[in-house]
């Protein structure tokens, strides 16, 4: 590492700092790139916000048994009673299918369902 690296570090309250500020940042833009990928594939659809999302709902509890044992304990009661972090993971995790189901059936190749579940709880932030 170059002192100049080094001192802009220690310059932001240390090397720990630094990278903290750093992640903060990346996991910020990443919410919003995903963010705004749901938006586009909500209006490509031509869904309602209240429509996209409760269809996120249904096919996330749909394919459920995939799911990390912690999040399938957040879906407990009736859909209409979902928190908000968990319809935010459910429209991760529709994105995700989406694109993992798009691209499957053009490359004639399968995807795991309990590995698009794990990306869309670390995308959107844990369950």
């Amino acid at each position: 590492m170059s002192n100049t690296i080094k001192n802009e570090a220690r310059g932001l309250g240390g090397l720990e700092a630094g990278q903290k500020g750093l992640s903060s940042y990346s996991i910020n833009k990443k919410k919003l790139t995903i963010k705004s990928k749901i938006i586009r594939l909500r209006q490509s659809w031509h869904l309602e916000i209240a429509d996209f999302e409760r269809f996120a709902i249904f096919v996330s509890r749909l394919f459920l048994d995939f799911a990390p044992i912690e999040v399938r304990a957040r879906f407990i009661g009736p859909p209409s009673d979902t928190p908000r972090e968990i319809s935010e993971l459910s429209e991760t995790f529709l994105l995700l299918y989406a694109l993992a189901e798009d691209k499957a059936t053009a490359t004639d190749t399968k995807y795991s369902l309990t590995e698009i579940w794990r990306a869309a709880v670390q995308l959107a932030g844990g369950a």
